[in-house]
């Protein structure tokens, strides 16, 4: 029977040095992935979304290129009051499902761009093929980048019949 520093819990001390040195391995994979993820930030970036009050014309063909990705599922899911068409997109086919948005104030535009630089990212076959494989394994990952076109259209934060989207959810 192998010694163990914890007498009552029978963990023999191989298996805590073996614990704490894989841990420190998948810590420094972690910490290089990032590194590497903030690195190539600019290869990323969607760079047809400089201005900061670009508006959903701007967008719209950014979307249509989604649709002939493989790993992209595009869906119409409603229109806005004037009509814009509003965009579900999809990613991944895991268990746990992760639901984003944005621009839900119209002239909040960063997590839009954001989102357009993340679709960038899981378009480039060739950046970091496991990590991606991994997360859309394990989540199934929904995405509406544009709530509110209206408002963004005129860049202001409620939309086009001067609601608020989330704080006055209940009007609606």
């Amino acid at each position: 029977m192998k010694k163990s520093i914890f007498p009552q819990s029978g963990i023999p001390l191989l298996g805590i040095l073996f614990t704490i040195l894989l841990s420190g391995i998948i810590m420094a994979q972690e910490k290089q992935l990032a590194w590497d993820l903030y690195n190539s930030y600019e290869t990323f970036r969607e760079q047809s979304l400089e201005n900061r009050r670009f508006k959903y014309s701007d967008i719209v063909s950014l979307i249509e290129q989604l649709k002939n990705k493989n790993n992209f599922k595009v869906d119409k899911v409603g229109n806005s009051i004037e009509g814009r068409d509003i965009y579900l997109i999809s990613l991944g086919t895991g268990k746990t499902k992760v639901f984003l948005w944005s621009q839900m104030h119209g002239d909040e535009p960063t997590a839009t761009a954001a989102l357009f630089d993340m679709f960038n990212f899981f378009k480039d076959e060739s950046a970091s093929p496991e990590f991606k494989k991994f997360l859309l394994s394990n989540l199934s990952i929904y995405i509406i980048p544009m709530v509110n076109p209206d408002g963004a259209e005129i860049f202001q934060r409620r939309n086009i019949v001067e609601i608020d989207l989330n704080r006055d959810v209940v009007r609606m």
